[in-house]
């Protein structure tokens, strides 16, 4: 699986536990979306985009903070065997 391709499913997967999960939860956002690119092998780039409510727009602190901590979650947690399983089938 690409990494990219990976990264950026995580960021818009709808199940307990995701970022886009809790946001909808707390009505701050009604989508995310994840996407990825790279440049000849010199540098990849993954951007999301989410899609927030009114209330999502009073608070913005709140979603860059939960946006950052699930990023850092990437890092502390190992790759999902599940999650990658779904992905090589999917893509």
């Amino acid at each position: 699986v690409n990494p990219l391709k990976y990264f950026s499913s995580l960021f818009g997967h709808e199940s307990k536990n995701t970022l886009l999960y809790s946001l909808i939860q707390d009505g701050l956002a009604t989508e995310l979306t994840g996407s990825g690119s790279s440049e000849a092998d010199i540098y990849s780039n993954i951007s999301i985009s989410i899609t927030l409510t009114d209330k999502g727009l009073q608070s913005l602190n709140e979603i860059v903070k939960r946006t950052l901590k699930y990023v850092r979650s990437f890092q502390l947690q190992p790759i999902s065997k599940r999650f990658f399983d779904e992905n090589t089938m999917i893509n």
